[in-house]
């Protein structure tokens, strides 16, 4: 979203964020696994000073939907 990623919004276009919406509907139907490929905000190293970023690949919103309501089983690490 413009908040978590400012660099992205020329004001002439708003992508929209659909990602927790689509994981939200995703659990009210029964789901209960995911396999997320992308940034974790936890893994981002940032610049003393700077405030958290969650990637480009998810909104803030939805990683924390994740950790919230999910169990992270395993981790691969892709330099």
């Amino acid at each position: 979203d413009e908040l978590d990623n400012s660099h992205l919004y020329d004001g002439e276009f708003t992508p929209p964020v659909w990602d927790a919406d689509c994981l939200s509907k995703y659990v009210e139907s029964g789901g209960n696994t995911v396999i997320y490929i992308g940034e974790r905000e936890d893994k981002i190293k940032v610049n003393t000073g700077c405030k958290p970023d969650c990637g480009i690949s998810s909104s803030r919103l939805f990683q924390n939907m994740l950790k919230e309501q999910f169990d992270l089983v395993e981790q691969v690490d892709i330099p």
